[in-house]
């Protein structure tokens, strides 16, 4: 190419040690040349044919924290086998945030972060206008359950809970794997109880601040929450998720007292208030079943002794026949459990007739709210 050779001299035969000097090699880069252009062209097709077939995205922008997880990682949903967890044993754990907006995420001292604001937009956070406590946790545990990159835990918690001790926390999380565990303050226990203790056994706890394992975010009948209620009020999902914590993980809960929280902020939201009817409706239609509801409790905040750390990785799955028995069962709460695993964000809108109430006291007056209006 970037050479001339005489034609006369090819022909001539004095061509062979120009040829052999010049042309040849030439050629030979030529030749490569090509083949390294083609390679590229090959690949970046298979590339972009295997991206467009599995629906893969781009990671967040270099402006973007690398801890938090932006909604352009988890678009569109796409389902995933559930495979071992986790797959980053560096940080097993990502806390899923319910947050107004106004604030930009907390750093959680570097942990991955999935967040939502349902009053102002807050990039990198999803946006989920008018959404209430419940939808709002299974928008991100519907999201998470598709997300490629799996964690031993999944801290579900409210943007105003500040822990006292992160790394305590999490340190002492890892060194006990309970199937929930949940930090002081959230942990509720009778007045008296020594809670000088470094954990115990739980019945009942606070909704704000929870880590679940692995197989009760992916494999358990536990998550989602139920939103048949939320017009009512927003604790009743809350103690379902509870109740059935006592039902299939007792002696799995555990409060960790040592690490605390505080929470600095009580807004208005729907507070509507009837155990009896909750409970009733639990024993009906959610676990009706006695020999499975012997550890049942209630919300009583019972501390059942001293918890004990486990040496091993814990698996908590629910048996396949459980499963599949609860998931037949058509009757308000297990059909709309049903309807909110199957849809593709964990938010599917009620029908009519469909949300239910109880006759109830309106519990806001014993945080002082007089207005009813959620801000």
């Amino acid at each position: 190419i970037f050479f001339r050779i005489d034609a006369q001299s090819i022909m001539s035969g004095r061509s062979n040690k120009n040829f052999r000097k010049y042309v040849m090699p030439c050629w030979t880069v030529l030749l490569v040349s090509l083949a390294l252009i083609a390679h590229d062209q090959f690949s970046h097709s298979v590339m972009n044919e295997t991206l467009s077939k599995n629906e893969l995205v781009m990671p967040p922008t270099e402006q973007q924290p690398k801890h938090v997880i932006a909604p352009a990682a988890l678009q569109p949903p796409r389902p995933t086998p559930p495979p071992l967890f986790p797959t980053d044993p560096k940080r097993p754990i990502i806390y899923l945030i319910q947050m107004e907006g106004n604030l930009p995420p907390p750093n959680m001292n570097g942990a991955d972060i999935l967040c939502i604001t349902w009053k102002n937009r807050r990039d990198p956070c999803v946006f989920l206008p008018n959404s209430t406590w419940t939808s709002g946790r299974n928008y991100m545990w519907k999201m998470v359950t598709m997300m490629d990159k799996k964690y031993e835990y999944y801290v579900f918690m409210d943007e105003d809970i500040v822990v006292s001790n992160l790394t305590l926390w999490e340190e002492t999380l890892f060194r006990y794997r309970p199937a929930v565990g949940v930090p002081g303050g959230i942990a509720q226990v009778h007045p008296g109880v020594d809670i000088t203790v470094e954990s115990r056994v739980l019945t009942c706890f606070d909704a704000a601040f929870n880590a679940f394992h692995y197989d009760l975010v992916h494999d358990s009948l536990v998550l989602p929450y139920i939103d048949l209620f939320d017009k009512f009020g927003w604790w009743t999902s809350q103690l379902y998720m509870i109740y059935l914590t006592q039902v299939f993980y007792d002696g799995e809960v555990m409060g960790f007292f040592r690490p605390t929280t505080t929470n600095g902020q009580h807004r208005y939201y729907p507070r509507g208030w009837n155990l009896s009817a909750a409970n009733k409706f639990w024993e009906e239609f959610i676990v009706a079943d006695r020999e499975l509801r012997k550890s049942f409790v209630g919300y009583s905040w019972t501390a059942k002794g001293v918890a004990q750390p486990h040496v091993t990785k814990q698996r908590f799955q629910a048996p396949i026949d459980l499963l599949s028995e609860f998931a037949s069962m058509e009757n308000p709460y297990w059909s709309r459990i049903a309807k909110i695993r199957a849809s593709p964000n964990g938010m599917p809108p009620l029908a009519e007739g469909e949300a239910i109430t109880f006759s109830g006291e309106d519990m806001n007056k014993m945080f002082g709210h007089k207005t009813k209006e959620y801000k």
